[in-house]
């Protein structure tokens, strides 16, 4: 039976089966009208008109469609899951108004719900692009990339000529790191559908990420031409474009001035001015906009800095030197492994750049699978987790933790002689990376402190986390706990730490570069202080900056700004 037969089939069946179908039915005729309304832009009066049939039949399934379709598109998803059961309830082998309710579940929250609705939809019409679509959607949320770039290639399958699920499989592959496939697939879309400002958006995200500049500046300068207000493209293009021309410069500031208090297009848009101002020298007026936009993000977060201190104290008393001396000999003798920790905005993404330039190095960038990697383990020894199970950790417990971390890397990490594992926050973990991999490299980055808290106060990281760093004195504070269980580590692994200092690399790049390589048991290559033209993916805050030869305007910046944010200059 194909696909129009099918169809055909089950709106016979709907109808003569659903009390409430439109085949004979009495609300016909308002039925109608009430998608008249709605088509027109008359929201109003096709809710009168379904709830005109409600009051005589409330189990109508096409009034409660509609009226669910509505509740969603005002944001009100807890009525819409309501007005939708319903309308399956009277229909359950309709896959369009499944795939509505699923939408109104994955809206209100209700994921595991949402999942089994698309997937009931799916099973009635394999050939819903639709379903495909909003089931890959949700498996993004649920954190599930893999099964969402089968769904959608599942949809394209069905229709390649959809814009949008090229677009959405293009932002999931994106997303991992899959830069180059990305790319075919925003060209994709947008030959499909010329003026699509999202996907000119996302084509310049990965065309920034695959250090092509240039052609990132062009895309998002088209996506701004055909949506004058998008505000990612604004930010986006103040932190990539060395300047601004005055034209896009009032348009973010008209743009800031008009944007709701407190919102997310405000707080990006304080970001992207600020910038502006500080390469104007307007250092006083950069500070209120760092200063607002960061307000704006810290008010969302339950970010507790009592409990992050805690946390770090605790890690220090649990790993210490007993801990170790009672594990001698545990863990993978690999010494493929290279780890670069500290602060962000440290130079970790240029300590990587310059290693990842080198013949016998893959650059693996912000890897999130070590301590994934140790938190599953630790679960399943005690419901504490990490770090307090770690004092039951036993050598089994912990060759498993390096053969699964190892095991989850793709092979084009693995596949050279070294790699590099470039999670800033893995200074938190620098006790296990050494339980698990004793031969490993673990490389500290450190700067100024008033520079590196500076610069992180200038940036909103848009892929989550750094909660501690949206509050001028939490990040302070934070730092200064970093920067004391760094020195637990050291007095516990001495010369097993090496310190790669950002100011030392950039003042005198080549002794310092071919003193990196030797610590890290390689020969020296010319390609290493060379390390802008590496064409590699960089996805990190300081994509821009790695792919410029090496410069010195970054040291003492903080100098600016002391007057005018407090507490900055007493960071050291």
């Amino acid at each position: 039976m194909n696909r129009a037969t099918r169809r055909r089939q089950q709106k016979l069946e709907n109808a003569r089966s659903a009390k409430s179908g439109l085949a004979n039915n009495p609300h016909a005729r308002v039925m109608a009208q009430a998608a008249e309304y709605y088509q027109g832009g008359n929201a109003l009066g096709a809710v009168a008109a379904c709830e005109s049939i409600l009051a005589e039949d409330p189990d109508h399934a096409h009034a409660n469609q509609l009226l669910g379709i509505i509740a969603i598109q005002q944001k009100n998803f807890e009525k819409a899951v309501a007005y939708l059961t319903r309308a399956t309830t009277a229909m359950p082998e309709d896959a369009v108004m499944l795939t509505h309710l699923g939408t109104a579940l994955s809206y209100a929250d209700k994921l595991a719900a949402a999942m089994d609705t698309f997937k009931a939809a799916l099973q009635i019409d394999p050939e819903l692009v639709d379903a495909w679509n909003n089931l890959a959607g949700l498996s993004v949320r649920m954190d599930d990339p893999a099964s969402a770039i089968s769904y959608y290639q599942r949809a394209l399958a069905v229709n390649e000529r959809v814009a949008a699920v090229h677009a959405n499989l293009a932002n999931t592959l994106l997303a991992v790191g899959r830069v180059e496939e990305a790319i075919t697939h925003y060209h994709r879309a947008l030959s499909i559908r010329p003026r699509f400002p999202e996907a000119e958006y996302g084509l310049a995200q990965a065309l920034r990420d695959n250090g092509e500049m240039a052609e990132a500046i062009e895309h998002y300068t088209i996506a701004l031409d055909q949506d004058r207000s998008h505000v990612n493209a604004m930010a986006s293009l103040a932190f990539v474009s060395d300047q601004l021309d005055a034209g896009m410069h009032t348009r973010i500031r008209n743009t800031h001035k008009l944007a709701a208090p407190g919102s997310d297009e405000r707080k990006l848009l304080c970001f992207a001015l600020g910038k502006h101002e500080e390469k104007e020298g307007k250092f006083e007026r950069a500070s209120e906009l760092f200063t607002e936009g960061n307000s704006i993000h810290r008010a969302t977060l339950k970010y507790s800095p009592e409990k992050s201190a805690e946390q770090i104290a605790r890690i220090g008393t649990i790993f210490n030197r007993e801990f170790f001396d009672s594990r001698m000999g545990f863990g993978a003798s690999t010494a493929a492994p290279i780890f670069i920790v500290g602060m962000p905005r440290s130079g970790t993404t240029l300590v990587e750049q310059i290693l990842a330039s080198h013949p016998q190095v893959s650059g693996g960038g912000e890897l999130s699978q070590f301590p994934a990697t140790v938190f599953t383990k630790m679960l399943t020894l005690h419901s504490a987790g990490f770090p307090d199970a770690a004092s039951l950790l036993q050598a089994d417990d912990v060759q498993q933790i390096a053969q699964d971390y190892l095991g989850a890397l793709d092979e084009t990490i693995t596949g050279n002689s070294h790699f590099t594992d470039k999670l800033p926050g893995n200074f938190l973990m620098v006790g296990l990376i050494k339980l698990a991999f004793p031969n490993a490299k673990v490389i500290h980055c450190t700067r100024d402190p008033r520079d590196t808290c500076l610069s992180m106060f200038k940036i909103f990281f848009p892929s989550g986390g750094h909660h501690f760093s949206y509050d001028l004195g939490e990040l302070i504070d934070y730092h200064r706990n970093y920067q004391s269980l760094m020195q637990h580590w050291k007095s516990l692994f001495g010369d097993g730490i090496i310190e790669a200092n950002y100011e030392t690399i950039v003042t005198d790049p080549e002794t310092s570069i071919r003193a990196l390589l030797g610590q890290c048991g390689l020969e020296f290559d010319q390609r290493c202080i060379d390390f802008h033209a590496t064409k590699r993916v960089v996805r990190t805050a300081s994509a821009v900056q790695v792919r410029r030869p090496i410069y010195t305007s970054s040291i003492g910046t903080w100098k600016n700004y002391a007057p005018y944010l407090p507490g900055l200059a007493e960071a050291n």
